[in-house]
């Protein structure tokens, strides 16, 4: 039997802020997970593991938008910020 949905308790959002950014941003809600940050190319700019609500450092990127990814397992959630 293959699962038709997902109990609401399994889900948790990803919570990033601040939005637009300017010396780094908090990931909420993903301790324990490795989150990768790529530019509009797709390129990885920064990697990081994530304690429960740290910051990363993104005052060394460019202004513009960039997708947050975070891979647990073979689980990836995906968010998008904007760099100032």
């Amino acid at each position: 039997m293959v699962p038709t949905s997902v109990s609401e308790n399994l889900i948790q959002q990803i919570q990033v802020y601040p939005d637009p950014a300017t010396n780094y941003i908090i990931v909420d809600n993903a301790a324990g997970k490795r989150a990768q940050i790529l530019d509009i190319q797709g390129n990885v700019v920064i990697q990081s593991s994530i304690s429960d609500n740290e910051r990363i450092e993104v005052s060394s990127l460019k202004p513009g938008f960039y997708v947050l990814q975070i891979v647990s397992g073979e689980s990836v959630e995906i968010g998008r910020f904007m760099v100032e």
